[in-house]
């Protein structure tokens, strides 16, 4: 859909055009984040190309990775998990989407160390399951918090 020359995608759900644009990400530039009102879904658009991604990665991920696993990592995880929460509750409240999470079934791809997927579980969400390419990090998750990731 096509709103004052901004494109509006149609949601990838349930394929109505009534989505609503929320901000843009902070990591992607063309990208930006839409909630579908009908069907209460979340998503991205337009994905991040493969480009883009090993961008992201090589500077992020590779430089901060000497900064991992040690206690003040943990912790920062730990608190950003929680403020992830606070973050989807709001966004929830402000959205007027009153559906129970704890009935979600949820998939974090890049999940790292797992803090917000052991944190989701910790809340009561129905199903929760993390996916992340760095096998120490898969380990660390299981050990520190018996995540559900792989």
């Amino acid at each position: 859909m096509n709103i004052d020359g901004h494109i509006f995608p149609s949601c990838p759900i349930c394929s109505q055009d009534a989505v609503s644009l929320l901000l843009r990400h902070a990591n992607f530039d063309n990208t930006k984040i839409f909630f579908c009102p009908t069907c209460h879904h979340w998503f991205s658009y337009p994905t991040p190309d493969s480009l883009e991604l090993e961008r992201y990665y090589k500077e992020s991920y590779s430089r901060r990775r000497s900064l991992y696993f040690n206690e003040k990592y943990y912790a920062l995880m730990e608190r950003r998990s929680q403020a992830q929460i606070g973050f989807i509750n709001k966004c929830l409240q402000e959205s007027g989407f009153r559906e129970n999470y704890h009935e979600w079934e949820i998939v974090d791809f890049g999940c790292g160390i797992g803090a917000l997927v052991a944190m989701l579980q910790r809340s009561g969400v129905k199903y929760v399951i993390g996916y992340d390419i760095d096998p120490e990090a898969v380990n660390f998750g299981h050990k520190r918090w018996s995540a559900n990731i792989a």
